[in-house]
């Protein structure tokens, strides 16, 4: 059966033959999304369905110029087929911008130019969250950095932006936040 055959390759075999690799990373996309899918149409049966916005969260990555990569990219790299998982009708698709954890580290106000790069690829009428990173691997992001980031999605073609954070903001994140807000 194809599940077996797929789960007992050997990953060096895998690499060594383009159409076995193909459809490696076609049953692991494929996976994730019947697993969303899965969890969605739970979400959709419960009682409470109507109150509960469904949300869909992706990860993005851009390249050294900052442009940001293909969704067939981010399939193979993530095992993640955005437009399939679009395709599950989301009440929202959330981007996390981690701009200066990307491989390539970006400016904050990059985040503007990811959330347009991200429409260019995907057209949907799905709403467009954007969440923002509030840190810099083991370092803290200066408030400077993160309002930069925050105004930039904010200013942007999107239904909202929110933040993570862990436990890394400090009180002047707090004040940039309460600016933003007012």
């Amino acid at each position: 059966d194809k599940f077996q055959q797929l789960t007992s390759l050997d990953a060096t075999a895998a690499l060594d033959s383009p159409t076995t690799y193909q459809q490696w990373i076609n049953f692991r996309a494929q996976t994730v999304t019947d697993f969303v899918a899965a969890s969605i149409n739970t979400l959709r049966e419960s009682k409470d369905s109507a109150t509960r916005p469904i949300t869909i969260t992706i990860f993005t990555e851009p390249d050294q110029q900052g442009k940001l990569v293909s969704f067939n990219q981010i399939k193979e790299w993530l095992g993640t087929d955005i437009p399939a998982l679009a395709n599950l009708n989301p009440d929202y698709i959330e981007i996390q911008s981690l701009f200066l954890d990307f491989e390539h580290r970006q400016k904050p106000a990059w985040t503007a130019s990811m959330i347009e790069q991200f429409q260019q690829q995907l057209k949907t009428n799905i709403p467009l969250l954007v969440s923002i990173q509030g840190f810099d691997g083991e370092r803290k992001l200066t408030a400077g950095d993160f309002s930069a980031a925050m105004s930039a999605a904010m200013s942007s073609n999107i239904a909202g932006v929110s933040f993570y954070a862990y436990h890394t903001l400090a009180q002047p994140h707090w004040q940039t936040l309460t600016k933003l807000w007012q």
